[in-house]
């Protein structure tokens, strides 16, 4: 079959899954509202919208915001009807509700002790170490330098709560800059030569190749030519080095019609995907392959969000103790002081 309609032909098979955008959407609110998710992340938000407004198989494959979706929308309408294809539905539903509730979950415990930890500060500050102070100024004590930064801060919490509260929400937001600015700086330098491949390992990487792998399988199950289907999956992928090094496939594919496992950029991408690309009969992509690497690469980010989120609570609970001994030493070395000196 020619590849414009092999094209004319995917592209079909897309609309008419999109024609079903409003069931899919009804199913994602669904889930939503089952799973108590009220509040739903912005790119869903944005994809229920999309649905809503009877898209073109065209904006979803050139947009790769949209993209990124294809998976999902390919599979919300099984052939079969079977509980299976149900099953595999909801998961993938599940999935896109409840990832980054998760996200804020994982980080709710140790936010909460923080936000405990700053407030009993505040109140030993304008409450506590003002009696201490006063009680080392009476007996005219000399103060080691950690009891005299503390008392510094709470006279100046104490003089100046406005512009204390100011700081904290500067600091605040300075952190959320820098986080922002740092995973925007990251995504630019992975598209470099240089400095890509270093990056190529970390958890954002791994989760675009899950995307392009899943989107890459869901393509080519519909039919869609091979240097076409990598394009797709490259935009799906949102990630800078993944885009740049499937058009320049794509175009070698198209060129030759067969894959070049050789090509100079072939190294941005797992040996893995070759192999699949090859693993069927005669030489063709295997899609079950493909399907399985999409999986073993969501879980592996699972994994790794896991752990770096349980590995977040209790770093943090050893620096609030850090904080409290500094406090407790800082009050009670002046008065060790002071004891030694009457003993004597």
């Amino acid at each position: 079959m020619p590849a414009s309609t092999n094209r004319q032909e995917f592209y079909r098979r897309i609309d008419q899954a999109l024609e079903n955008g409003g069931k899919l959407a009804f199913a994602i609110e669904a889930l939503a509202a089952e799973s108590h998710s009220k509040n739903l992340a912005p790119d869903i938000q944005e994809l229920l919208r999309t649905l809503r407004g009877k898209p073109t198989a065209e904006q979803f494959v050139m947009d790769g915001s949209k993209a990124v979706w294809l998976p999902l929308i390919l599979r919300s309408e099984p052939a079969s009807g079977s509980s299976d294809d149900f099953k595999r539905l909801l998961n993938d539903l599940t999935v896109v509700t409840q990832f980054r509730k998760n996200n804020w979950l994982h980080f709710m415990y140790p936010l909460v002790v923080l936000a405990v930890a700053i407030v009993m500060f505040v109140l030993l500050a304008t409450t506590i170490i003002p009696t201490f102070q006063s009680m080392f100024v009476e007996f005219q004590l000399r103060l080691p330098r950690s009891t005299q930064m503390l008392i510094s801060i709470s006279v100046y919490l104490r003089n100046h709560p406005v512009m204390s509260c100011f700081w904290l929400i500067g600091l605040t937001l300075v952190f959320i800059g820098f986080r922002k600015v740092s995973s925007l700086l990251k995504r630019y330098l992975e598209a470099t030569t240089l400095v890509g491949p270093f990056l190529s390992g970390n958890a954002e990487s791994v989760r675009a190749m899950g995307r392009f792998t899943s989107t890459l399988a869901e393509l080519l199950h519909l039919g869609a030519p091979l240097d076409e289907a990598i394009l797709i999956a490259g935009r799906s992928s949102q990630n800078r080095r993944f885009i740049k090094t499937s058009e320049i496939l794509s175009r070698e594919i198209g060129d030759t019609h067969s894959i070049a496992p050789d090509s100079s950029v072939a190294h941005n991408f797992p040996a893995l995907i070759f192999l699949a690309l090859e693993a069927g009969p005669n030489n063709t992509p295997s899609i079950a392959l493909l399907r399985q690497l999409s999986a073993i690469y969501f879980e592996r980010v699972k994994q790794r969000f896991d752990w770096s989120a349980g590995l977040f609570a209790p770093l943090s609970i050893i620096g609030i103790g850090f904080v409290i001994g500094f406090v407790v030493i800082s009050l009670f070395m002046p008065l060790v002081s002071l004891v030694s000196s009457l003993s004597g």
